[in-house]
């Protein structure tokens, strides 16, 4: 043995005894880290001379170390080999730990395979199946046949309606104030009151479109023609009115049709015609509304439009077989009339809806024409019509008007109370009109956004007006010919017909917008002229 494994092994022994005597100690007693210490030194020292001395005694005495190759491996699945020293002993060992490894082979392409199936599955469907709302199919031309209505079932009339001959009625007590749209001469009659032959082309083709637009029932397909479309106007969400609105857009077609002397009993369109009316006297409920369908915010237009449509018709025709309908739906409007107020809004006859001016216009026209048809509205019903329009009425000579009493006035309401008085026969100053006028022309069409209800009361009041103003509605309906027949499409499917404007045209669609631009361009014609034409309204002179 080397002196250096002698030395060491001393160290150790020496090492133990005095680790031993110190442990015994008081010093090793309350430290007890210290003994800790130095055990382990002792014990550290103990392993130096145990590999010292084994690598020294294992040596032969005095031949030189032969190399011996060692491999040290941690023992793993990965490398079951290394460790291999009789081969007889190990080669059993090996075929368990390799039977496990094709196990997990299997698992890695399961997922593999199944991601690209999933993302090939996925995508082409969705996107390119539904079209675009906004461009409804071609028109196919209607068929007479397919228009031809089908009996009354749910309308309060006492007889069915059946298109055909014209039904006799009496003579009523006054000349029609509906003459000029049936005259020979209407052309000139319309050029000569500010019209043109370009504007009776646009009111052709734009009552071409609105026959090939309508269903096989008769109705005009609100939701069809882009009607419902929400844009929160004024910041208002109105959960997309419209969509269900046909009777009123059914309505607004027909009145566009009448406007130009088309009826059930006269012109090419006759079928068409009776079959319109036909279906909003099927839309009719037993209570008399006529708002079918129609969501919240539309049911009261809905229903003074197809009112005003079908007392318009009975007015014209005197056809006798439309009276119940007319009849029930001016009880309905009577029956909701505010008692205090004496306006209508959204829910007829609650206190809480006090009325609006955008409401009071419709129905001014629906009960003038009842009346014109020789339906009697008691005198009770239109004194509150002129007690709501003296709450709007508004400025320095009360000529503006608001929407609702103590509201900011607005041009669109000034243009609808204006003409809603003047059909009214209210008597107003000059000073009164001139306020009104001024307002409305100084936002003419061209200017501004495009909005059809505001143009089509505007086109009314100021037309209505001209004698006190002649100079505003000049310069309003010069403005009104221009851009109107430049917005009417020209071409394709859509030829005749006008876009929903950016306003309430995303309520009403492309039929609404289409009949409004038509009944603007037709009020050269539209009711006779002067301070005597039936149309303006005899001041009530007893309650009945």
């Amino acid at each position: 043995m080397s002196l250096l494994p002698l030395i060491l092994w001393t160290s150790l022994v020496a090492a133990a005894i005095a680790a031993g005597v110190l442990l015994k100690t008081k010093w090793g007693r309350e430290q007890p880290m210290r003994g800790y210490a130095l055990v382990s030194i002792v014990a550290h020292l103990a392993l130096v001379c145990m590999a010292t001395t084994i690598r020294m005694v294992t040596t032969p005495g005095g031949a030189p170390p032969k190399p011996v190759a060692v491999e040290i491996v941690l023992r793993s699945p990965a490398k079951p080999q290394a460790a291999k020293v009789e081969p007889k002993t190990i080669v059993k060992p090996k075929a368990p730990e390799k039977k496990p490894e094709p196990k997990p082979k299997p698992t890695p392409p399961k997922p593999v395979v199944k991601e690209p199936e999933a993302t090939v599955v996925v995508p082409p469907p969705a996107p390119v199946v539904e079209p675009a709302p906004v461009e409804p199919p071609p028109v196919e031309p209607i068929v007479v046949e397919a228009a031809t209505p089908v009996p009354v079932t749910q309308s309060p009339a006492s007889e069915a309606w059946v298109a055909g001959a014209p039904a006799k009625g009496e003579e009523l007590p006054f000349s029609s104030p509906f003459a000029d749209r049936t005259s020979p001469d209407r052309v000139r009659l319309a050029q000569e009151k500010g019209g043109s032959q370009q504007t009776e082309d646009a009111v052709a083709t734009g009552l071409a479109w609105l026959i090939a637009a309508q269903s096989a029932d008769g109705r005009w397909d609100a939701d069809r023609w882009d009607a419902g479309r929400e844009a929160q106007i004024m910041g208002h969400n109105r959960g997309g009115a419209g969509a269900k609105a046909d009777t009123g857009v059914t309505a607004l077609a027909l009145l566009a049709l009448l406007g130009a002397g088309h009826t059930h009993q006269a012109g090419p369109y006759q079928p068409m015609v009776a079959a319109g009316l036909n279906f909003l006297m099927q839309s009719q409920a037993a209570d008399g509304s006529l708002a079918g369908e129609a969501e919240f915010y539309a049911r009261t237009y809905c229903h003074s439009m197809a009112t005003f449509a079908l007392a318009e018709a009975l007015a014209v025709t005197n056809d006798r077989r439309l009276e119940p309908a007319v009849r029930a739906g001016c009880q309905f409007l009577i029956a909701g009339q505010h008692p205090a107020t004496g306006g209508w809004r959204y829910r007829p006859g609650d206190p809480g809806d006090r009325g609006d001016m955008s409401q009071l216009g419709w129905i001014v026209m629906a009960l003038r024409s009842a009346e014109l048809s020789g339906i009697e509205v008691p005198s009770r019903t239109w004194a509150g019509v002129d007690r709501f329009l003296q709450s709007v009425a508004m400025g320095p000579s009360r000529g503006l008007a608001c929407y609702q009493p103590g509201g900011p006035p607005t041009r669109t309401m000034t243009a609808e109370a204006l003409y809603s008085r003047m059909v009214r026969r209210t008597p107003l100053d000059a000073s009164t009109i001139t306020e009104a006028t001024t307002n409305v022309v100084s936002l003419p069409p061209g200017q501004g956004q495009v909005n059809l209800y505001y143009w089509y009361y505007g086109t009314l009041a100021l037309h209505h007006a001209r004698a006190t103003d002649a100079r505003s509605w000049k310069r309003w309906n010069n403005e009104l010919k221009t851009v109107l027949t430049g917005l009417q499409a020209k071409n394709g499917p859509l030829q005749g017909s006008w876009d929903p404007d950016p306003v309430w045209g995303h309520y009403g669609g492309r039929v609404y917008s289409t009949a409004l631009s038509v009944m603007c361009l037709e009020v050269y014609y539209r009711y006779a002229d002067g301070d005597d034409t039936p149309w303006l309204a005899e001041r009530p002179t007893a309650n009945r």
